[in-house]
C-alpha cells in the first residue's frame, strides 16, 4: 500500500518539478515545503473517512477539495475526508459531540472590549485588548499576570451571558474534550477520522494548535506536517517556528523530507531569499531554481514613504513602455501585445494602509488603473454587521443575541416594545424569503426596503 502512495507522490512531484519522496514512516512524517501531494495520493489508497486535511485559510481547504476532484472516482470520498481549518474542524468536532455554538460577532467582541477597558482603567484599544486575551486564552503566554487572569475570566463571563463564544473558544472546547476522552482511555468514535492527520503551515501553528494536533494524533496511525521555518510571520499571534524542533524532540522517529526545488521563482530571486535566510539558525538552507536565472534583482532605496510611492509609480510606466491607461489601449488595440508589458502583470504589495493610500494617489496622478485587493473594511460597517446579525437571527431564532445586535446596528436602539415592532415586521417579510433567494438578490432586495440601494457597503456585501 505505502508502495503504492510513494509511487503516485513520485509522479505528482515530477509533474511540479519538485523531487518529492514522501513515504510515511513511523507513524510521523515532518516536511519541509508547500504542498498537499500526500493527501491527494493517501485519498486514492487509504479510507477517505480516516483522514484530516488542516489547511491554514479556508481558501487553501478549498483549493485542495478542487485538486482532489481531479482525480477519477474521487468525489464521493472527498466528502467523507475532513478537510478545512482548525476552527472549521473543531467547529463541526463539537457540533458532533452535541454543543450548541453561537459565534460572537466581531462588534460584541470589540463592545465588551471597550467595557473591560474602561472597568479596568485599561489605555489599550479593544483590538489590543482582544489580541492579549486570545494569546493568555491559547496558552501563547506561558505565565499570565494575576490582571491578565481576572480580565480573561471577566471576558469569559460576559460572553456566556450572552450565551456566545469566540474562535478561541473552539479550539479550548475541543482540546478538553479530548484530553477528557483520553483520560478515560476509552476510545472514541471521532478518533477513526484523524488516523491519518496532515496539517499544512505548521510554522504558523500556535501552542494550543500544537497540542490540538498531539491529541489527534495520539491512536493515530500516521502524522504528517509540511512547512516552512523561514515563512513563520504569526510570531504576534503566539506561532513559533521552533515547533519543527519540538516535535523532532518529542517523536524521535520522525523522517524529515526537505523540497530544495523551487519551480517558481528565478535563480536570482531564489539566490538573493538565501542571501537572507541563510542567516537564520538551523540547517543549512538550499533553494535550487528550475527556471533560468532571470533578471537580476534591484534593490531601490527611498528617502520616505512619498517618494518611495513615486518611485513604484514611475517605475510601472516605464515597464509598459511609459504609457497611460489611454495610450495603452490604443497602442494595444493598434499592435497588439506581443513582447510588451501591460498593468495586469504588475503587482504592487504594501504593509499598511498608509502605504497604501501613498501608493493610491501617485498612482492616480500617473493614470495607472489598479485594483485593490484585501481590503475588507466594509465588514467593519455597522449596516453590513446589523444585516449579517438580522439574516443570523433568521436562521438561528433559538439565540437572541443575533436578534439584539441586528437592532442596535440597523436601527440604533435597545430591546424595547417598539424595536421589537421594527424587528417583526422585517423578520416576517423575510422569514421565507432568505431561504429560497440567492444570496445576491436577497441583500439587493434587502437595501431596496432599507431606501439604501446607493450604500457602498451593502453593494460590496451583495457581491
Amino acid at each position: 500500500m505505502k508502495d503504492k502512495i510513494f509511487s503516485v507522490l513520485q509522479r505528482i512531484g515530477r509533474s511540479f518539478m519538485l523531487p518529492i519522496a514522501i513515504l510515511p514512516v513511523a507513524g510521523l512524517l515532518l516536511g519541509i515545503g508547500s504542498s498537499f501531494t500526500n493527501a491527494e495520493a493517501m485519498v486514492t489508497y487509504e479510507i477517505p473517512g480516516e483522514i484530516t486535511a488542516v489547511t491554514f485559510t479556508n481558501q487553501a481547504a478549498q483549493e485542495l477539495k478542487e485538486r482532489l476532484t481531479l482525480q477519477p472516482g474521487s468525489k464521493r470520498n472527498i466528502s467523507r475526508m475532513h478537510i478545512g481549518t482548525f476552527h472549521s474542524i473543531c467547529l463541526d468536532f463539537l457540533k458532533r459531540q452535541g454543543r450548541e455554538i453561537f459565534l460572537a460577532d466581531t462588534s460584541v467582541l470589540t463592545e465588551i472590549a471597550k467595557e473591560l477597558c474602561g472597568e479596568y482603567g485599561l489605555s489599550d484599544t479593544p483590538v489590543q485588548l482582544l489580541n492579549q486575551l486570545s494569546l493568555a486564552k491559547t496558552g501563547a503566554l506561558s505565565e499570565p499576570e494575576e490582571r491578565s487572569r481576572q480580565l480573561l475570566q471577566s471576558y469569559q463571563e460576559r460572553l456566556h451571558r450572552r450565551g456566545l463564544c469566540d474562535f478561541d473558544d473552539l479550539l479550548t472546547e475541543t482540546l478538553k474534550i479530548c484530553r477528557e476522552n483520553h483520560e478515560n482511555r476509552k476510545k472514541q468514535s471521532w478518533e477513526r477520522n484523524f488516523s491519518y492527520l496532515m496539517v499544512d503551515e505548521f510554522q504558523d501553528i500556535s501552542p494550543i494548535q500544537y497540542e490540538l494536533i498531539r491529541e489527534w494524533n495520539k491512536n493515530g496511525k500516521e502524522l504528517f506536517v509540511i512547512g516552512d521555518p523561514d515563512q513563520s510571520i504569526y510570531g504576534f499571534r503566539g506561532s513559533d517556528s521552533g515547533c519543527f524542533a519540538k516535535m523532532q524532540r518529542e517523536y524521535p522517529e520522525t523522517r524529515q523530507i526537505s523540497l530544495e526545488y523551487n519551480y517558481r521563482s528565478t535563480g536570482h530571486i531564489l539566490n538573493s531569499a538565501l542571501a537572507v535566510i541563510g542567516n537564520n539558525p538551523g540547517m543549512e538552507r538550499k533553494l535550487k531554481p528550475w527556471k533560468e536565472e532571470g533578471t537580476p534583482v534591484r534593490i531601490v532605496e527611498a528617502t520616505s514613504k512619498g517618494s518611495e510611492a513615486v518611485f513604484a509609480a514611475k517605475e510601472i510606466n516605464r515597464l509598459v513602455g511609459g504609457m497611460d491607461m489611454l495610450e495603452a489601449q490604443n497602442y494595444f488595440a493598434q499592435k497588439g501585445a506581443a513582447g510588451q508589458r501591460s498593468f495586469r502583470d504588475i503587482a504592487v504589495l504594501y504593509r499598511t494602509h498608509h502605504q497604501a493610500r501613498l501608493l493610491e494617489k501617485c498612482l492616480q496622478k500617473e493614470g495607472i488603473p489598479y485594483v485593490v485587493r484585501g481590503r475588507e473594511g466594509f465588514l467593519e460597517n455597522p449596516l453590513v454587521q446589523g444585516t449579517i446579525s438580522f439574516f443570523c437571527s433568521l436562521s438561528e431564532p433559538e439565540h437572541p443575541a443575533y436578534r439584539e445586535e441586528a437592532v442596535k446596528k440597523l436601527w440604533n436602539l435597545e430591546d424595547s416594545r417598539i424595536s421589537s415592532g421594527i424587528y417583526e415586521e422585517m423578520a416576517a417579510r423575510y422569514e421565507k424569503k432568505w431561504k429560497r433567494t440567492k444570496p445576491r438578490k436577497l441583500i439587493q432586495q434587502w437595501a431596496e426596503d432599507l431606501e439604501l440601494t446607493e450604500d457602498k457597503n451593502l453593494q460590496m456585501l451583495a457581491d
